[in-house]
């Protein structure tokens, strides 16, 4: 049976560019199908050890990520190490996983399964993205009442994001029931 998942990278601290403060790092793959959302495969990556004199080569060890290897780049291998844990498993197949727009994380899913497992993009991400790109539209010529572009840009890009969110949830809705109408008439 294939499954929808969903996959996502969190960091123990955020990743910046020209630095990089972040030594852990946390990708569960979480079962979209039911509506229990339970996690299938888990992968915690770690470059702090209280020791650094061990040879850290068995699973005892904290640390179980490269010290020379940027943390930023261990999303891409725990995906895969996800997505082979649940394979061999052998007891469910992926048929989508929806991540955020990475590109890592695209190339890593079409280079495991060859097109066999649909790659969906958050929608969160995305409408996260639409209001990033709306507030930082250039105006001309602002309403009257608005004195401060800055806020009057995240007040507009806030409002157009959660109208979209309204919409496509609405439609997601109406989808839905028709489904369950068009299967009830099935049976």
């Amino acid at each position: 049976m294939d499954v929808a998942v969903e996959t996502e990278t969190s960091y123990n601290s955020r990743i910046q560019a020209g630095y990089e403060a972040g030594t852990a790092s946390f990708t569960p793959m979480i079962e979209q199908t039911t509506s229990f959302c339970l996690p299938i495969a888990g992968t915690v990556f770690n470059k702090i050890c209280k020791n650094p004199s061990y040879c850290h080569d068995g699973p005892m060890f904290r640390r179980n990520y490269p010290v020379e290897e940027t943390i930023a780049s261990s999303e891409r291998k725990a995906i895969l190490r996800n997505l082979e844990s649940v394979a061999d498993g052998n007891r469910i197949g992926i048929g989508s996983v929806t991540t955020d727009a990475s590109a890592q994380v695209e190339k890593v899913i079409s280079d495991y399964s060859r097109s066999r497992i649909k790659h969906n993009f958050c929608f969160v991400h995305r409408m996260r993205t639409l209001q990033k790109n709306l507030k930082r539209a250039k105006l001309i010529n602002l309403p009257e009442p608005a004195k401060d572009r800055d806020s009057y840009m995240q007040s507009i890009s806030r409002c157009l994001r959660s109208r979209a969110r309204l919409e496509l949830v609405k439609l997601y809705i109406k989808v839905r029931k028709s489904s369950l109408y068009q299967r009830q008439l099935q049976y």
